[in-house]
């Protein structure tokens, strides 16, 4: 189960002087970290869960952490860079506010030095966290729904033994998106609510939230993530493109077209690149049915940006999708060449 939560990293106060003789070891272990998973057991869903991991600096020389990333869904705060001194010890302690999460806590914070010889480390935190409701599921996801269809998702709540449940309120983000009880399957500890998706909802990326108001002692508000895609007869892949860095080999990019109209052939009418960053040849694999698109960014001016920002417009016959655009970007490097095709 995918469980979202709010993390605060505090950045911790120096617990231990410098020593007078540094540790210093061979090898690539230069950032030592005593007791690098910590489990905090069962605590109920609002209580502010509290850790420190100790890192130990066994080097000649100074350690700076620039990034931190999480593996899990959730809010990180930390002040960047850390430094830890040779010798030194840091105390760096974790604030983990379990508020809107639910059943089995997990997450992993990776820790990346700046130095070639600091191996990257990861601290696990996990544990169960413990609520008077459980709802399932914590992400409803639609998926690829065609345009013009609609869809429909189960949204569960069950109250644990001799809790009175009550739902005040629930309420979607998106006009498209309505959510009904379920009467008929419910029963008494449970209670489902159907999530419909209408067949109006236009094109493009779904990323709304439900929210629901219990009578929960802490934390009665809960709000369910929804996720998906409105998608029509023609799918494009990717639907952005990223050049990263261009050095003029292994510049070019494919976008791919399919069409799934059975009764109607696709046609490419033309391709225009709004701001003439890059230039496009298009390929035809079947006709009418798959195509490809070949990209590459053109030779900036010099007294232009070296950063690619352009949008792809692709023209067509389909009724849903006239006209398809692409966010295009990058940039470029010193060495860049321009070759054409």
């Amino acid at each position: 189960m995918e469980n979202s939560f709010f993390l605060t990293l505090i950045f911790a106060q120096i617990l231990f002087s410098v020593r007078s003789e540094p540790a210093i070891r061979s090898g690539k272990d230069i950032l030592v970290i005593n007791q690098a998973k910590y489990f905090f057991g069962s605590v109920k869903r609002g209580h502010i869960v509290k850790h420190i991991f100790l890192l130990e600096n066994r080097s000649a020389e100074k350690i700076v952490i620039s990034n931190i990333k999480t593996l899990s869904n959730c809010t990180l705060k930390i002040s960047l860079p850390i430094t830890i001194m040779p010798g030194e010890t840091y105390s760096l302690e974790i604030l983990l506010d379990t508020s809107g999460s639910q059943g089995v806590c997990k997450t992993a914070l990776t820790l990346f030095c700046d130095e070639p010889d600091c191996l990257k480390k990861t601290l696990y935190i996990s544990g169960k966290i413990l609520s008077d409701i459980t709802i399932a599921p914590q992400i409803i996801s639609f998926n690829d729904v065609f345009k013009g269809t609609s869809d429909r998702k189960i949204l569960k709540f069950i109250s644990k033994k001799g809790f009175p449940q009550k739902i005040d309120h629930i309420s979607s983000s998106n006009k498209y998106i309505t959510v009904l009880v379920n009467k008929k399957n419910s029963v008494r500890r449970t209670v489902f609510f159907d999530v419909i998706l209408s067949p109006d909802t236009p094109l493009g990326n779904i990323d709304e939230q439900i929210t629901v108001t219990t009578n929960e002692t802490l934390d009665a508000e809960r709000r369910i993530k929804v996720t998906g895609k409105i998608v029509g007869d023609v799918q494009v892949k990717p639907d952005n493109l990223n050049f990263g860095l261009v050095n003029g080999k292994n510049s070019e990019k494919i976008i791919k077209i399919k069409n799934y109209n059975k009764g109607k052939l696709l046609q490419i009418k033309r391709i225009v690149s709004q701001k003439g960053g890059v230039i496009t040849k298009l390929v035809t694999i079947a006709k009418g049915k798959e195509y490809l698109i070949l990209v590459k960014p053109v030779e900036p001016a010099p007294d232009k940006s070296a950063s690619i920002n352009d949008t792809l417009a692709i023209y067509t016959d389909s009724r849903l999708q006239p006209v398809i655009e692409i966010n295009i970007a990058g940039n470029y490097s010193e060495d860049y060449m321009d070759s054409d095709y």
